[in-house]
């Protein structure tokens, strides 16, 4: 029986295009955009700068001063324009401050390696040195709205090329969703003529006084948008209850524009937290991610009921606009699949605190920050609103574990296998050593006393290996410590190796990859066209 929880709900963005004429588009552009994004751009230098009186001032009087500043710079903007802009330029500081952590790790992963393989590190520490001289005592480095590309063609001199970048730096506007008004939007309104949505939006025209205070007298602009049929009923219940909607307004060309409504839906399912056990019972789908495949294990009371492969292409080397409806189909069909096997659970891999992948920075940013989390939320989505549970686990190394335990006894690949104890994991099962490590455990600690200069990390291996009984999952807070001194003993010490080997090809502990190796029928194994 399905526990009682709250409803639970998902942010959607639902697209909308529209075309203005030209006085219109004059006015929105000047009117609105070119303020709004003005004032974004002081209120993110404002944050950014450091200076003693920001140590001594809470984040509330930091934020109260500047909206203060911003609201005599743009005495047309209405107080709500202000807090717009404030969030843009807040949310603008919080993505930087994660690319430049990202960028610092991938210089810091280059300099250790190169120092691991006596190669020169001057190229690397040198762009460390540009860095921190770049971004001096600020939060994060500069940035150059309006793109760096078109800076360069203006520094250039193109033709054409400054009046784009302007336009760049000012082609949005952002209205944020508040339920205290009638129709969910202060200045960003969505109405109906039938199934025709209208976005209406308030352009200020002049100040004029009230009484003791100042105020704007503004207009109203109203607009036929174009929108997906298959979103008009979700859009249409968002706009018309009491519900709030957010609208950010994106001017493409001149009279042209696309916009992009927020809003909060209501899905059957529910989201586990880390440290909630799945109760209710029936089967459960563990998913590994890959830029190539995606591997599903279905298992039941922890044993392996059946497992099926997802192949699609490389998502990694396609642009977003060509990736993304390529996800949301493969999210379709797998999720579809689940439901005709009566899965009630899915777990997958928690991507939030995995580590960026040793690669390029350009590697990195196309396959693993794109690929990886687009597929992972658009595989959540469709669960949730499908009404399965989903929850999310650290997948710290569960192909390790996988190939180790299941892959060479199962005939599985190590994507599989890997799915297998993720599900395993979501499920709130524990991984044991299997005889085989068991019994050369006592080997593994003789190659380690026998390794030349030995450092911290040896002797803590060969600590923990020797007495592996109190290392155990039943006995750790963090239960796959066993593992990891296995993983990172036979990676980096030869000697191990030899001895899980027996000194040559042929394995005596470690698997062979098998991913090319049929399933056996005993399985119950139900082949699926793969995703292309």
């Amino acid at each position: 029986m399905r526990r009682q929880k709250d409803a639970e709900t998902l942010v959607t963005s639902i697209r909308l295009t529209f075309s203005a004429d030209a006085e219109s588009d004059e006015l929105i552009h000047s009117r609105l955009m070119c303020p709004q994004q003005a004032a974004m751009r002081v209120a993110y230098n404002a944050f950014n700068d450091t200076c003693p009186r920001r140590k001594c001032q809470g984040e509330h009087n930091e934020t109260m001063d500047v909206y203060y500043k911003l609201r005599s710079l743009f005495p047309l903007l209405t107080g709500r324009n202000i807090n717009d802009a404030i969030e843009l330029a807040q949310a603008g500081i919080a993505s930087q401050l994660e690319s430049d952590r990202s960028y610092l790790d991938y210089l810091q992963k280059k300099i250790s390696r190169c120092e691991e393989r006596g190669d020169s590190t001057e190229r690397f520490r040198k762009k460390l040195a540009d860095f921190h001289a770049e971004r001096g005592e600020r939060q994060v480095r500069p940035a150059l709205f309006g793109g760096r590309a078109l800076w360069k063609k203006v520094q250039r001199r193109v033709p054409g090329a400054r009046e784009a970048w302007r336009d760049a730096r000012t082609n949005l506007f952002y209205s944020k969703g508040d339920s205290t008004s009638n129709h969910g939007n202060h200045h960003a309104v969505i109405t109906w003529n039938g199934e025709q949505p209208i976005l209406s939006l308030r352009v200020p025209m002049e100040i004029v006084r009230r009484g003791e205070r100042l105020s704007t007298r503004a207009m109203w602009l109203s607009f036929a948008v174009n929108v997906n049929r298959k979103q008009i009923p979700l859009l249409m219940n968002a706009t018309q209850g009491d519900g709030k909607y957010s609208v950010r307004v994106i001017r493409e060309t001149a009279c042209r524009y696309t916009a992009f409504v927020s809003i909060e839906e209501a899905v059957a399912g529910h989201t586990l937290g880390a440290k909630e056990s799945i109760t209710q019972p029936g089967l459960i789908a563990g998913f590994d991610l890959n830029l190539d495949r995606l591997s599903v294990a279905i298992i039941e009371r922890g044993q392996l009921i059946m497992v099926q492969d997802f192949t699609y292409p490389n998502l990694g080397e396609l642009r977003t606009n060509k990736a993304r409806p390529l996800l949301g189909a493969l999210a379709a069909q797998v999720i579809a699949w689940l439901k005709e096997q009566n899965i009630s659970n899915i777990v997958i891999e928690d991507l939030s605190n995995i580590q960026q992948r040793d690669g390029s920075i350009g590697y990195n940013r196309h396959t693993y920050k794109f690929a990886y989390r687009k597929l992972a939320e658009s595989l959540v989505r469709r669960a949730l609103r499908e009404g399965l549970d989903v929850k999310k686990v650290n997948p710290a190394y569960t192909s390790w574990i996988g190939m180790q335990k299941y892959a060479k006894n199962y005939k599985l690949s190590r994507h599989q296998a890997a799915a297998w104890v993720i599900a395993r994991r979501g499920a709130g099962y524990l991984e044991r050593l299997p005889d085989a490590w068991v019994e050369v455990l006592q080997d593994i600690v003789v190659a380690l006393q026998q390794v030349e200069n030995q450092g911290e990390a040896v002797q803590t291996w060969q600590k923990r290996i020797e007495h592996w009984k109190d290392y155990s999952p039943m006995e750790q807070a963090h239960p796959w410590v066993l593992w990891v001194t296995l993983y990172l003993a036979v990676k980096n010490v030869s000697e191990v190796r030899a001895v899980v080997t027996n000194g040559r090809n042929c394995s005596r502990v470690l698997p062979r990859s098998v991913d090319n190796v049929q399933l056996r029928p005993r399985m119950g194994i139900r082949p699926i066209p793969s995703f292309t």
